[in-house]
């Protein structure tokens, strides 16, 4: 009897020790070996250098420099119409001429005269994303000032833009949420929050993920869209190892904590009002779009709270199964990553 009470105690023992040391398996990741090295390319000090006398000749030659990359800013950051545009000469020397423009580009470069440490963060984070994805290609980061030209008060501007070879981050959207200017141009107050240089690294990677790993444009329901979204933001966890968790889901603190308090009442949410396979489009857009807080929850809540929700399922599913990222990332039918999650709201 004693013998049997003893082998059930280190039975159980075993078993405890077992469940507790099973880690993230994508955590644990070595980069020595990884031959990726970014260097920042600080495209917009080409920009403002042009010569307003000679702005045709400094324009062909940047336009043969960055090819794509000075197309997509001529044409979809400032928006000044097509490259070839006979009037695109005078949209850039009153750009360049601007005063308010100046200020603001002065204000850049005094604000980000150093970007070692964003550099470092990229760095470790492509690293990473070398290791998990080696046949994936690696972009040339680049910073840019847009001026705000693509900012109409009505749409939520774009910090950052993506080529076929170029991964590119406005400045001077990061210039703290109290910037005059800002205010000035009517960014709501949701929105100013998240302009501040902490966030820059992970808007950045966020950026690129929506790209690497689109939204499937088939017909799906809200769950979907969900372990979608969590599979990008799980991928950005793992990328961003030293970032601070609200700044990967573009949260302020407040925000995070209200989903780590609230996320049985989400959940239910969606149980009640039977959303969880929901195939309206536009139903399921409203609750991954910007904004001040997430439709049908409270105003407490940050917008695309159900982002953060997914990304606890797909890590869920990571760890029930032991999951490599790649092979995460290569599941075709994402409802096989939510009934094989082990879910639960309490975890």
């Amino acid at each position: 009897m004693y013998l049997a009470n003893q082998l059930f105690y280190w039975s159980l023992f075993l078993l405890l020790f077992s469940c507790s040391d099973k880690g993230d398996p994508n955590d644990s990741v070595s980069v020595k070996d990884s031959p990726v090295e970014i260097k920042i390319n600080r495209f917009e000090k080409q920009v403002f250098e042009m010569d307003t006398a000679d702005i045709d000749s400094d324009s062909e030659q940047l336009a043969k420099e960055y090819g794509e990359l000075y197309k997509v800013y001529i044409e979809r950051v400032l928006n000044f119409g097509l490259l070839e545009d006979p009037a695109l000469d005078m949209y850039l020397s009153n750009f360049l001429s601007s005063s308010t423009v100046q200020d603001l580009y002065e204000d850049v470069e005094t604000e980000f005269n150093n970007l070692e440490n964003f550099e470092t963060s990229i760095n470790t984070a492509f690293k990473r994303y070398n290791v998990f994805f080696p046949d994936s290609a690696i972009p040339t980061v680049a910073t840019f000032v847009s001026g705000f030209c693509y900012y109409n008060g009505n749409i939520f501007p774009r910090k950052v833009f993506v080529t076929d070879t170029y991964l590119a981050l406005g400045l001077d959207m990061y210039l703290g949420d109290d910037y005059s200017l800002y205010k000035e141009y009517g960014f709501q107050n949701f929105f100013r929050q998240t302009m501040d240089k902490k966030y820059m690294a992970a808007d950045l990677i966020r950026g690129w993920m929506y790209t690497t790993f689109p939204i499937s444009n088939e017909k799906s329901d809200l769950v979907t869209r969900m372990i979608e979204e969590g599979r990008r933001a799980y991928v950005i966890d793992k990328l961003l190892i030293d970032t601070d968790e609200y700044l990967k889901f573009g949260f302020t603190q407040d925000e995070l904590l209200w989903c780590k308090k609230n996320e049985q009442m989400m959940w239910q949410t969606l149980i009640n009002e039977k959303l969880l396979y929901e195939k309206n489009s536009s139903v399921i857009d409203a609750y991954f779009a910007e904004g001040p807080f997430t439709k049908n929850f409270p105003k407490e809540s940050p917008a695309r709270a159900l982002v953060w929700m997914g990304k606890r399922i797909v890590a869920s599913y990571v760890l029930a199964n032991n999951v490599q990222i790649n092979d995460l990332m290569a599941i075709k039918n994402t409802k096989e990553i939510f009934m094989n999650s082990n879910y639960n709201t309490h975890q």
